[in-house]
């Protein structure tokens, strides 16, 4: 809470409470917290099984006898299995029960149809009944050291993002779950299909969330060990919060890697960095043996070979290192590698820290080498705290910005992580009003609109980023050809387009025919304000929000992202506004109802109440068509 003396992270972490807390009413007899541990196994094609642990608590002075009723649920609703235990408890002591339940043709929980069981658990001692409710997967992991990464036998890369625990300036780290899922469902739609918890164990809600979307979590639990903020608590207490974290987040289908530290200093290269790092992997192991462990090094040579340091846990995670993969491999030919941090853009290479090489990304690693199982972006979603310039409040190179819209350079990694066809138009211009952050961090400026007067009768340059055999580009029905992809690199094709304002198209080819179509039309001067809610409805228990988004837009319809407005907003008895962003971190400062757009868009976010009804925003600004929605609150 006070954090005068000295910070929590380097990043923003939040102050007094953020997270849900619940008092929970019990009997002496009860379920202990977190008490439920359910593993899945596969027998067969038909035939699953559930171990379930169950530790139960006697509070009471007297011996009880406990009946323990454990019941098996699919995600329609159906009974498929049961186990009935008694047991006699003595006084102020925990006993564990384990069963095993047979579930027939389980269907599988995966990335595409994350399919999730639920393991009804009551406990009745006398007439007291305590009943918990833990949710679980079928699911296998294989991890093989030449061959990558298999979920459910399916060999896959792993495409990430590390993702901070804030939500951004309205909300900081006390983040709704509605804000969480509509950034994590705009990560997946990109290609995501992985999260690292960058750095420490997330909300039960943001796993929640992970498992009902199919994404796929390496669970961190400490940044950094034995110097800065945790120095002072790591004897004491690693131990127990590395034991918390896994108590608690063990039944999640969707983690498959546990992270115990995030660049640990000088322990990486010392003998007592080594042993502390073997203590915490071989704690792991025991005390949950069915995902692998990790630990995430920061970028150097060979530092982490001089004790083994690296060899201690199961995948070695790297930090920028990509230069070092190969040269790692060959002399340790049993290492599997996960880039845990990398650049967005550019890459540096062997015996250079970087020199803004863009001929080969750094997903290029991961898909040339079978053995690296996969990549996360440093970050994913820009994120507050850790800034490195006057004004700056916060890290702006993610994929999406701090408000959840999606970056044109979003569409690289679309064409990096789909399969189906994909192609964006990029237009490149470093006089756009863009943060780009630290420049290792950092990627041209461009923007997805076609509104450039000042390169009117020159060249500006274009890239379109596609997964296509080829793309033809036209300005205004005038071709500028076709290209094939197989001449360039990085899944860009490079163009120099003569700037006319009217219609950029470019068209994407697979096999010789047309498979995708894109356009950026010249939008005219802002004649509108449009709403949309992210949600169509919000539910009335004081805790769920609505997030609209707000667009100027001209008197065709079309987005204006080349001029920006300030816009007002009112709302309604009916919710609370929790206040207003555009996504730019270089903010100074901002009312709660008012905001300049960025782009030609901002969002707001508010919150319901306890009634049932419905809550009305409208938004004005000077010269404008005003807009209001209208948006249900229902219990």
């Amino acid at each position: 809470v006070n954090h005068s003396q000295m910070p929590t992270s380097r990043w923003y972490s939040g102050s007094g409470i953020y997270r849900h807390v619940r008092l929970k009413a019990l009997d002496a007899v009860h379920v202990d917290l977190w008490g439920v541990y359910c593993t899945s196994v596969l027998r067969s094609a038909t035939e699953g099984a559930v171990q379930i642990e169950t530790k139960v608590k006697n509070d009471d002075r007297e011996t009880r006898q406990v009946k323990l009723l454990t019941e098996i649920f699919s995600n329609k609703g159906e009974k498929v299995g049961t186990a009935t235990e008694t047991l006699r408890i003595e006084p102020n002591t925990a006993s564990v029960f384990k069963q095993s339940i047979t579930v027939k043709n389980p269907v599988l929980w995966d990335i595409d149809s994350p399919v999730l069981y639920t393991a009804v658990t009551r406990v009745k001692s006398g007439s007291y009944i305590d009943e918990t409710k833990t949710d679980f997967g079928f699911r296998t992991m294989e991890w093989d050291r030449q061959k990558g990464f298999f979920l459910n036998g399916k060999n896959m890369k792993l495409k990430g993002g590390n993702l901070h625990h804030d939500g951004g300036i309205i909300v900081g780290a006390a983040v709704p779950e509605r804000l969480w899922e509509m950034r994590l469902r705009r990560m997946k739609d990109i290609g995501c299909n992985f999260v690292r918890t960058a750095h420490n164990p997330p909300a039960p809600e943001f796993l929640d969330l992970c498992d009902r979307l199919g994404l796929l979590v390496m669970d961190e639990a400490f940044d950094s060990w034995r110097f800065r903020y945790y120095e002072q608590y790591y004897n004491e207490w690693w131990k127990i919060d590395l034991q918390s974290m896994l108590q608690r987040d063990r039944n999640h289908p969707s983690i498959i890697l546990w992270s115990v530290g995030n660049e640990v200093g000088d322990d990486q290269k010392t003998a007592s960095g080594a042993a502390a790092l073997e203590q915490m992997a071989n704690f792991v192991r025991e005390y949950e043996p069915s995902r692998k462990v990790t630990v995430v090094m920061y970028p150097n040579k060979d530092d982490y070979n001089t004790y083994g340091f690296a060899d201690k846990v199961d995948i070695a995670g790297h930090n920028y290192n990509e230069p070092y993969y190969e040269i790692d491999k060959q002399k340790y030919p049993h290492r599997l590698m996960l880039g845990t941090e990398t650049y967005l853009y550019y890459r540096g290479y062997a015996g250079d820290d970087m020199h803004f090489e863009s001929k080969r990304h750094t997903w290029q690693d991961v898909l040339e080498h079978d053995w690296v199982v996969g990549w996360t972006l440093w970050p994913g979603i820009d994120y507050l705290g850790e800034t490195n310039r006057f004004k700056l409040k916060g890290w702006p190179t993610g994929l999406l910005d701090a408000s959840g819209k999606e970056k044109t350079i979003a569409g690289l990694y679309r064409a990096f992580w789909k399969t189906s066809p994909q192609l964006e138009i990029a237009v490149l211009d470093d006089c756009l009003d863009i943060e780009q952050g630290l420049v290792n961090w950092s990627s041209p400026k461009m923007a997805s609109h076609w509104n450039f007067p000042h390169y009117a009768d020159q060249l500006i340059r274009v890239h379109t980023f596609t997964n296509c055999d080829t793309v033809e580009l036209k300005i205004n029905k005038r071709s500028l050809g076709k290209r094939a992809l197989a001449d360039f690199n990085n899944s860009t094709i490079e163009w120099n387009v003569p700037y006319a304002a009217g219609t950029l198209k470019a068209t994407g080819y697979k096999d010789g025919k047309e498979v995708i179509v894109k356009e950026l039309r010249t939008a005219g001067e802002p004649a509108a304000i449009s709403l949309n809610s992210v949600y169509p409805s919000v539910n009335a228990d004081g805790q769920d929000v609505a997030i609209v988004e707000v667009f100027l837009k001209d008197k065709n319809g079309e987005i204006v992202q080349h001029d920006n407005r300030i816009v007002s907003f009112t709302v309604s008895a009916n919710g609370e506004l929790l206040g207003v962003d555009n996504g730019d971190l270089r903010i100074e400062k901002r009312a709660k109802d008012t905001i300049s757009t960025y782009f030609g868009r901002c969002m707001l976010i508010v919150r319901a109440g306890n009634q049932a009804g419905e809550i009305r925003i409208s938004a004005t600004s000077e010269g404008l068509h005003a807009c209001e929605i209208t948006i249900p609150v229902t219990k």
